[in-house]
């Protein structure tokens, strides 16, 4: 019996000890909230790396950025490291941010490192910045917060009442990435001294950026891929606004004779929120049809847009329509080229809308 307390004893004692040196190692670690990459114009071989940090220690708890250049993640980690003179963790990272330059040539080489490092969350934001970061780290509304935090909540809770962005992360980046017949995209941020906005989101064809598309158009390709169920849609001619609720997207491709057909119907609830006239429900069903039917003709225009732009201009496919033909014609998705494909493919688009309340101005 003795011995066994003595045992236990013995294992307290490691334990606490153990314990003593664990808290020594963490209140020396720095805890990197974002990393910006930007490209140099005069030498392709270096970036300028961004790192945005907080401390456990309660004297370091201040909001700190800093940069330096490298050719390599690791080698700017390192930089970093002899600078704040402390163990860089990733446990509490939650954005990346890179310019447009280095997504065209690709972001590979820079998100390689964060996929293999067991310690950095799945779920780290990615977004392009469409102005320089050194003047966004710099700017007045992160002097006082996280520029990362900023940012993600941004990008997770957008202000913007036409469309909402669901997290593009990293572990949803690297899938798209190696999953045939769905490409990536990433949102798109501009920003200013004192604020910054979601105007869109940027295309890839695997880890290369090939376009951006405006706030109209993302929000049609939300739509088409049923992650953006609610949003507000104003027709600019008819200076009408509807607030809509997405009840349903049908994506259904056929293949005959060796010819691609693809049919999208996108059923719609909507309220009508602001419009030049009133209108009575109960006693202008013909007007409220008109409505309904120019609401229908807007989407489904912008919709043959976009896909005009994906197929001939763009030529990568973010909706997965690549990814329905591989799992309904796996031996003929094996044999083909899909870009080839689907910048052939035949699409027919259907929109029904239903207007179910009036909140008008006149």
């Amino acid at each position: 019996m003795m011995k066994r307390k003595i045992f236990i004893i013995i294992i307290l004692g490691c334990l606490l000890l153990s314990g003593c040196w664990d808290l020594v190692e963490i209140e020396n670690s720095v805890l990197p909230v974002s990393y910006g990459f930007t490209s140099l114009p005069d030498d392709l071989n270096k970036f300028r790396f961004f790192i945005e940090y907080s401390s456990i220690s309660p004297e370091k708890l201040k909001r700190i950025s800093i940069v330096t250049l490298a050719s390599t993640v690791q080698e700017g980690i390192n930089n970093f490291e002899r600078r704040v003179n402390g163990k860089i963790v990733h446990a509490q990272l939650a954005a990346l941010f890179f310019d447009e330059n280095l997504s065209r040539r690709g972001l590979k080489p820079y998100l390689n490192y964060f996929w293999r490092d067991p310690i950095v969350p799945g779920t780290v934001i990615l977004a392009v910045v469409q102005n320089k970061l050194d003047d966004l780290y710099k700017s007045e509304i992160s002097k006082d917060n996280q520029f990362g935090k900023v940012l993600r909540d941004i990008i997770t809770n957008n202000s913007s009442v036409s469309f909402q962005i669901p997290d593009q992360t990293l572990f949803e980046f690297y899938v798209r990435i190696l999953t045939k017949g769905i490409d990536p995209y990433l949102p798109y941020i501009r920003g200013g001294d004192k604020d910054f906005s979601l105007v869109g989101v940027v295309l890839f064809r695997n880890d290369k950026m090939v376009g951006i598309l405006d706030e109209n158009l993302t929000q049609v390709l939300l739509m088409i891929q049923s992650v953006n169920s609610i949003g507000c849609i104003t027709l600019p001619d008819d200076k009408v606004s509807y607030f809509v609720r997405l009840e349903k997207t049908e994506i259904k491709p056929k293949l005959v004779k060796g010819k691609i057909t693809t049919s999208i119907k996108i059923k719609i609830n909507c309220d009508l929120i602001e419009a030049p006239f009133t209108i009575n429900i109960s006693e202008d069903k013909k007007k409220v049809s008109e409505l309904e039917n120019k609401l229908n003709d807007y989407l489904e225009n912008q919709t043959y847009l976009l896909l005009k732009k994906l197929q001939h201009e763009f030529k990568v496919d973010p909706i997965g329509i690549g990814k329905i033909m591989r799992a309904r014609y796996p031996k003929y998705f094996a044999k083909i080229d899909w870009y080839d494909e689907f910048k052939n493919i035949t699409f027919r688009v259907k929109v029904e809308s239903r207007i179910r309340l009036f909140k008008t101005t006149s």
